[in-house]
């Protein structure tokens, strides 16, 4: 699942591969196990969500958040390691109220 992620309001977030989500800039800010999202603390960020294309770490403020995973030493990637490349601001999105961006 290498995909590039946005904020709600449009703005890049960073990228997921193979199953970690990086910032634009490599650093490692989590995993993906399915489409939950756990932080490096093992602590729920939220879930892969597609919109219009495009993807998206949203949370659901009501519902009820799976239990804290072990947390996990995720190196950042060096710059050779993946593709440095612009990724332009995208149009916002609505969504139903009471999600938020996970990060």
């Amino acid at each position: 699942m290498d995909k590039d992620i946005f904020r709600l309001k449009g703005q890049p977030l960073g990228f997921i591969k193979a199953d970690i989500v990086y910032d634009i800039y490599g650093k490692s800010l989590g995993w993906v196990e399915g489409l939950v999202v756990y932080n490096k603390a093992g602590n729920f960020i939220g879930k892969v969500y597609q919109a219009s294309g495009n993807h998206y770490i949203l949370k659901f403020i009501l519902d009820l958040q799976p239990l804290p995973q072990q947390p996990k030493n995720i190196p950042d990637l060096l710059p050779g390691e993946f593709e440095i490349k612009p990724i332009n601001n995208i149009a916002a999105i609505e969504v139903p109220p009471g999600y938020v961006d996970g990060f």
